[in-house]
């Protein structure tokens, strides 16, 4: 009867012992633990656990485990007094026993490798992001020291500039109000003794003898155009036949300029002004503003658009350099675009076609060199002359 028992608990052991084994298997922390992947580089962050806690479970596992089949290969090898019996059922649940425990302490240990080493990963990606920090924010104090020391050279530079552009302008205007003085009482004295003279002519040129020669009592027809102008526009057009043409012409209120314009010319920012006589548009202002605005940017955009009128109008009938103030001559190049800017000279080139008058000039401007590109009728620059003289005479 005991003998039969004995195998019964035997044959009921092994079961328990191998479902309890497959529950197990294959254990917390290979399941719920992960290491750094393969070629990981610690210039980025590790993807990986750092919990330890299936680590501890597996441990407490494995240990019950562990003790459970210590204490039945005490009881099987009759280190416990125990009956027979109860040694048969200790060695039979000795396998179920001992197999749970190593797997579960293998589960362990690579759960533990692989904490071990994502908590190192960490480390060493913290250590990088740490080091790349202070890198950059050294790198950022250094740019913003040199920052401050370009501004505060640029600062000190301009000033110096300002100061030496100041007193030269000073300098300037004293000696062009002493000239300016001088040549007006040389001009009264010269007039003076002209007009008592019996050379003295009995009228005085009009604007178009000086334009070439045109006769001032050329007669213009009411509804002449010509085939000439600016762009698109000819000489003669009411102020309705050219805001057609430029639809974005805004009205002005002058007495000859009757419409003005903000665009581009050859890719340059520019102000066109329409100026209109009785018998139509008459001459048309291309002025450069804006973009460049630099004195040697300005004399850059001077020579570009001379030789860009040049092939459209042919070699030009003048192109030269006026010195206002013959003291400050120069055949420097290089002190051209300075003179112009302090007054002291401008620069003029004139084409001409049948019934045009095109002038490009540089000249001082306010805080840089003016450039503009005139067009003019030949034949009805007289009458705008005319209508300027009249109501110059209406304020008299």
């Amino acid at each position: 009867m005991a003998a039969s028992l004995a195998m019964t608990r035997s044959s009921l052991s092994a079961p328990l012992c191998a479902l309890l084994t497959l529950a197990l298997v294959p254990g917390c922390s290979l399941v719920k633990t992960q290491g750094p992947r393969s070629g990981w580089r610690p210039d980025r962050a590790p993807e990986c656990t750092t919990d330890r806690r299936p680590v501890t479970a597996d441990i407490f596992v494995a240990s019950v485990f562990g003790v459970g089949s210590g204490l039945a290969a005490a009881t099987a090898l009759r280190v416990i007094p125990s009956s027979y019996s109860a040694r048969d059922t200790a060695t039979a649940m000795l396998p179920g026993l001992l197999i749970p425990a190593a797997i579960v302490g293998a589960s362990a240990i690579v759960g533990h490798q692989r904490t071990t080493q994502c908590v190192s990963a960490e480390t060493r990606w913290a250590e990088v992001m740490k080091a790349s920090a202070e890198t950059n924010a050294l790198a950022e104090a250094a740019r913003k020291a040199a920052h401050e020391k370009a501004e505060a050279a640029r600062k000190e530079a301009q000033e110096k500039a300002a100061v030496v552009a100041q007193t030269a302008r000073k300098e300037g205007e004293t000696r062009r109000t002493a000239e300016d003085k001088d040549a007006t009482e040389a001009k009264v004295v010269a007039e003076s003794q002209y007009l008592n003279s019996e050379q003295a002519p009995t009228s005085v040129p009009t604007p178009n003898d000086l334009l070439g020669g045109t006769p001032a009592s050329i007669s213009v027809p009411t509804n002449y155009r010509s085939t000439e102008g600016y762009q698109q526009a000819r000489w003669g057009m009411t102020v309705d036949e050219v805001r057609t043409l430029y639809p974005h012409a805004e009205a002005v209120d002058n007495p000859t300029a009757k419409l003005a314009l903000a665009s581009k010319t050859a890719n340059y920012n520019t102000a066109t002004g329409f100026v209109f006589s009785n018998n139509g548009l008459t001459m048309v202002f291309i002025g450069l503003y804006d973009h460049p605005s630099g004195a040697d940017e300005r004399m850059s955009a001077f020579t570009d658009l001379r030789r860009l009128l040049t092939q459209k109008y042919g070699p030009p009938m003048r192109d030269g350099v006026v010195w206002l103030n013959k003291t400050m001559r120069t055949d420097n190049i290089d002190d051209l675009s300075t003179s112009i800017l302090f007054g002291f000279a401008k620069q003029e080139v004139e084409w001409r076609t049948q019934e045009s008058l095109v002038m490009l000039d540089a000249s001082k401007g306010r805080a840089t060199i003016d450039v503009t590109i005139t067009y003019a009728s030949l034949r009805l620059f007289g009458s705008l002359t005319k209508e300027n003289d009249a109501h110059k005479l209406n304020d008299l």
